[in-house]
């Protein structure tokens, strides 16, 4: 691994289908440096502030079998990634109910900055023609049938 390189397992694809329990899916990248990033896993964690010792195990022991060199080295601290999530996965796109002109985009789960153009075009499409977005993106769909009756724009 060298300069700005990137190892992604597969399991980073198969975590991103969700689930009730802890995913543990490699991701390995040398900072600018030298040190070596490891990552990932995703659990339901709520707003816990700290790694379990189950992650940090599971991904130690990910990293032994895809970067065996690596585990010769000496971790120097292990820091959680909060990912703001739905229920359904989906982020949320649109309009807030009840909220005159305040558009969101929130709930990407990690992958903010990969859907950030596309969720930048969506966003502008709201704004700019006064629409909404697709009904399975809109916040209504988590806040209940009485948020669905107010119009695009209206909050």
């Amino acid at each position: 691994m060298g300069g700005r390189s990137l190892i992604l397992s597969a399991g980073y694809v198969r975590s991103r289908q969700g689930g009730d329990e802890r995913q543990v899916a490699l991701v390995a990248e040398q900072t600018a440096d030298g040190n070596i990033l490891l990552g990932g896993t995703r659990e339901p964690a709520g707003w816990a502030n700290r790694n379990s010792a189950a992650s940090l195990r599971e991904l130690a022991l990910a990293t032994r079998r895809l970067l065996p060199a690596v585990t010769r080295l000496h971790a120097i601290r292990s820091f959680p990634g909060l990912g703001p999530c739905t229920g359904d996965g989906l982020p949320i796109i649109g309009w807030w109910p009840g909220c005159s002109g305040l558009v969101v985009a929130a709930g990407h789960d990690g992958d903010g900055v990969c859907l950030s153009a596309r969720t930048g075009q969506v966003v502008a499409e709201t704004v700019l023609k006064d629409s909404a977005p697709s009904p399975e993106l809109r916040p209504e769909r988590l806040l209940g049938a009485e948020a669905s009756q107010v119009p695009p724009g209206a909050g």
